[in-house]
């Protein structure tokens, strides 16, 4: 079975991840988790450019990936 995981970044509210689960299975048709973890992403600011470099910020996103469904690897 598929699974989507969210994976808060930085300083989100839980209500809203909790109230953005369900809107985004009915959407992808497909089940949603919200991860227990939250990824800070100042650790991909440039600040010569003022902006988050997305490709440090993916690559980091996939350490959240479950190793096994319904787990989580950090």
């Amino acid at each position: 079975m598929k699974l989507l995981h969210l994976l808060p970044i930085g300083n989100v509210d839980d209500g809203l991840m909790k109230d953005l689960r369900p809107a985004v299975e009915e959407t992808f048709r497909v089940p949603c988790k919200v991860l227990p973890v939250r990824l800070d992403p100042e650790f991909a600011f440039h600040g010569e450019r003022q902006q988050y470099h997305s490709s440090e910020l993916l690559h980091r996103m996939q350490t959240f990936l479950p190793a096994t469904p319904g787990e989580c690897s950090e």
